[in-house]
């Protein structure tokens, strides 16, 4: 039986690594059938159903992966992210606490968390723990864009503006950092400047309510023009 556990979650690997997370799915089950205690088998079951879009059946894998071994970060890792996916703050909060506080202390678990608390509109904390993020992998873009967030959402707008440019800095073509810095930058009155972020905006934005928004302001900057 071990043998044949080994064959099927390998062959389940292969397919999801290939995107044929259905496949994969039943492979996993079938190892699961013959071998219920491995907690391994729970996981890749969860990352072949979170890349499927079943975000509750991944949910409930890492949770039974996490009953079966405690001490396996990854699976807690793995179940706050799809929590987050699910917009379950609370829950994705928890668990990135939980990374943060047994030492797994990487960037992602900083981030995941900093992302619930953003969302729970915890916004001290989700500065704290974005900049914890930085720290530990400055290039992080997406740390950098939720910390700007979380300042605007402060009224820091001085804060907002430089994070915003910071990640313009690392990814010139990110539309919605320039939408946002344009935003913050017209609450610091800095019209012209913004001004150019909204143009910039609409050169690489595909997404339609990024775009309308950049019209919107360049409208109501043209309309208060002297």
């Amino acid at each position: 039986a071990p043998a044949f556990v080994a064959a099927y979650n390998s062959r389940g690997l292969v397919r999801a690594e290939r995107g044929a997370y259905a496949d994969a799915i039943a492979d996993y089950e079938r190892a699961i059938a013959l071998d219920a205690t491995n907690a391994f088998l729970f996981n890749n079951r969860g990352i072949a159903r979170r890349a499927a879009k079943d975000l509750e059946g991944a949910v409930s894998d890492f949770s039974k992966a996490i009953a079966l071994d405690g001490t396996e970060l990854m699976f807690v890792q793995n179940r706050g992210a799809t929590h987050l996916e699910r917009r379950q703050y609370a829950e994705a909060r928890a668990d990135f606490t939980t990374l943060v506080d047994r030492g797994h202390s990487i960037a992602a678990a900083h981030f995941g968390r900093a992302t619930a608390h953003l969302e729970l509109s915890a916004l001290a904390e989700a500065v704290a723990d974005f900049s914890r993020a930085i720290e530990l992998d400055p290039r992080r873009s997406d740390a950098l864009f939720g910390r700007a967030r979380a300042y605007f959402g402060r009224s820091e707008f001085e804060q907002a503006a430089a994070d915003f440019g910071r990640v313009v800095a690392l990814e010139p073509k990110h539309a919605a950092a320039h939408l946002h810095r344009g935003i913050t930058l017209l609450r610091l009155g800095k019209k012209s400047e913004a001004a150019a972020d909204f143009r910039r905006c609409l050169t690489l934005s595909p997404r339609e309510k990024e775009r309308i928004a950049a019209e919107k302001n360049l409208a109501t900057l043209v309309e208060h023009a002297p």
